[in-house]
C-alpha cells in the first residue's frame, strides 16, 4: 500500500504558513497544481500564496515534467529556480535537494498526482502534499489510467 501525503488540500493557495512553515524548501508541481495545462497566466492568489511563503525565507522551485521551455517560462516570471523532475523518479529532486544544501526534511513538495508527485516524494524520501487537480483535463496517459488507478488509492486511504 502506499503511504498518505503528510496531508491533503484542495488548491495550493489554501495550504497555510502553519502548514509549511517547519520547511526550508518548497517543490511545487507545475501542470494542474499550480497552472492548468496550456495555461499561461497564474492566478493572484497563487502568487500572492508564493509572495508569502518567499518572505518566510523558505526557497521555492518548481519540479515539473512540464516542457523545459514551460517551465524556464514559469521560472522567469514567478523568479523561481526550475529544474525537469523526470517524476516519479527522484533523482533531480534528490540532486537539486544536495545542490541547494538541504536534508530531505527540510523538503515539501505539492502536486496534484499520487503516481507521479506523490510517490517522487516518497521514493526522494521527503514530506507531501497532494491538492486536487485543477482541472479534470490530462494528457492521455493520465487520464485513462493514473487518475483511475487514484481513485482507488483514494478509496483505500479513506478507509
Amino acid at each position: 500500500m502506499i503511504p498518505k501525503p503528510t496531508f491533503f488540500s484542495e488548491r495550493l493557495e489554501d495550504i497555510s504558513m502553519d502548514q509549511v512553515e517547519k520547511y526550508r524548501a518548497i517543490l511545487i508541481d507545475v501542470d494542474n497544481t499550480l497552472l492548468k495545462h496550456h495555461q499561461e497566466s497564474i492566478s493572484e492568489k497563487k502568487r500572492k500564496w508564493i509572495s508569502s511563503i518567499k518572505k518566510k525565507k523558505i526557497k521555492i522551485a518548481l519540479a515539473s515534467n512540464t516542457s523545459k521551455k514551460r517551465a524556464e517560462d514559469l521560472s522567469k516570471i514567478l523568479n523561481l529556480d526550475v529544474f525537469v523532475a523526470y517524476k516519479p523518479f527522484p533523482f533531480s529532486i534528490r540532486n537539486w535537494i544536495r545542490d541547494n544544501g538541504f536534508e530531505t526534511r527540510d523538503v515539501l513538495l505539492i502536486g496534484d498526482q499520487v503516481f507521479t508527485d506523490h510517490l517522487a516524494a516518497i521514493f526522494a524520501k521527503i514530506d507531501s502534499v497532494l491538492v486536487k487537480p485543477m482541472t479534470d483535463r490530462d494528457f492521455i496517459v493520465t487520464r485513462l489510467i493514473s487518475r483511475r488507478l487514484e481513485k482507488i488509492i483514494y478509496n483505500l486511504w479513506s478507509k
